[in-house]
């Protein structure tokens, strides 16, 4: 994401959170659906050791979607976009 000038994090996060929830709802037909949790959490990634784990460990067991380099990318239906 890009912007000319200052971005606040919170009002950045929540505009990402509310397209990826546009383009879920159209591509699997489901309206109304809480695709994210409110908020979020502020931690950061302290260093690769961390990544790695969340990478390999902890994100793969999270309920929902998930894409990490190396595996096959999703297709796109038509009209998502």
């Amino acid at each position: 994401m890009s912007h000319p000038g200052y971005f606040d994090f919170v009002e950045a996060r929540g505009k990402m959170k509310n397209l990826l929830s546009l383009f879920l709802g159209r591509s699997t037909g489901i309206t109304g659906r809480k695709w994210f949790a409110e908020g979020g959490s502020n931690k950061r990634v302290k260093d690769r050791k961390h990544f790695d784990h969340l990478i390999e460990t902890y994100l793969p067991k999270q309920r929902g979607l998930f894409w990490k380099e190396g595996m096959e990318l999703p297709e796109i239906p038509e009209g998502i976009l």
